[in-house]
Protein backbone atom coordinates (compact mmCIF):
# COMPACT_ATOMS: atom_id res chain seq x y z
CA UNK A 1 0.00 0.00 0.00
CA UNK A 2 2.77 2.61 0.97
CA UNK A 3 4.62 1.75 -2.27
CA UNK A 4 1.65 2.62 -4.78
CA UNK A 5 0.81 5.63 -2.66
CA UNK A 6 4.85 6.75 -3.21
CA UNK A 7 4.19 5.61 -7.42
CA UNK A 8 1.11 7.97 -7.41
CA UNK A 9 2.55 11.34 -5.59
CA UNK A 10 5.71 10.76 -7.83
CA UNK A 11 3.70 10.49 -10.80
CA UNK A 12 1.54 14.05 -9.90
CA UNK A 13 4.81 15.82 -9.58
CA UNK A 14 6.09 14.23 -12.62
CA UNK A 15 3.21 15.24 -14.84
CA UNK A 16 3.32 19.01 -12.75
CA UNK A 17 6.96 19.74 -14.22
CA UNK A 18 5.99 18.41 -17.77
CA UNK A 19 2.99 20.97 -17.42
CA UNK A 20 5.19 23.55 -16.42
CA UNK A 21 8.01 22.78 -19.47
CA UNK A 22 5.30 22.77 -21.73
CA UNK A 23 4.00 25.85 -20.92
CA UNK A 24 7.42 27.37 -20.69
CA UNK A 25 7.98 25.81 -24.45
CA UNK A 26 4.64 27.41 -26.03
CA UNK A 27 5.61 31.17 -24.68
CA UNK A 28 8.97 30.13 -26.36
CA UNK A 29 7.05 29.09 -29.63
CA UNK A 30 4.58 32.39 -29.57
CA UNK A 31 7.61 34.76 -29.64
CA UNK A 32 9.21 32.68 -31.78
CA UNK A 33 6.42 33.05 -33.95
CA UNK A 34 5.97 36.67 -33.74
CA UNK A 35 9.53 37.15 -34.63
CA UNK A 36 9.62 35.37 -37.65
CA UNK A 37 6.15 37.38 -38.35
CA UNK A 38 7.97 40.50 -37.93
CA UNK A 39 11.22 39.60 -39.78
CA UNK A 40 10.68 37.29 -42.75
CA UNK A 41 7.04 38.13 -43.63
CA UNK A 42 6.57 41.04 -46.05
CA UNK A 43 4.62 43.47 -44.21
CA UNK A 44 4.77 41.67 -40.89
CA UNK A 45 5.54 44.57 -39.21
CA UNK A 46 2.49 46.44 -40.17
CA UNK A 47 0.36 43.54 -40.49
CA UNK A 48 0.79 42.41 -36.60
CA UNK A 49 0.55 46.42 -35.41
CA UNK A 50 -2.76 46.23 -37.36
CA UNK A 51 -4.34 42.87 -35.73
CA UNK A 52 -3.25 44.23 -32.27
CA UNK A 53 -4.93 47.31 -32.87
CA UNK A 54 -8.13 45.63 -33.97
CA UNK A 55 -7.80 43.28 -30.65
CA UNK A 56 -7.66 45.59 -27.84
CA UNK A 57 -9.94 47.65 -29.48
CA UNK A 58 -12.30 44.65 -29.23
CA UNK A 59 -11.55 44.29 -25.88
CA UNK A 60 -12.16 48.32 -24.83
CA UNK A 61 -15.62 47.55 -26.84
CA UNK A 62 -14.85 50.53 -28.61
CA UNK A 63 -17.65 50.95 -31.21
CA UNK A 64 -15.97 52.64 -34.07
CA UNK A 65 -15.57 50.45 -37.24
CA UNK A 66 -12.00 50.28 -38.68
CA UNK A 67 -11.48 49.73 -42.40
CA UNK A 68 -8.89 47.60 -43.33
CA UNK A 69 -5.57 49.31 -45.18
CA UNK A 70 -5.43 49.20 -48.75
Amino acid sequence: MWVEGCGKTNGVQESLKSTIFTLIAAIFQGFTLVWYILSYVPGGERGLFFMTSLFTSFLRGSTTSTVLPI
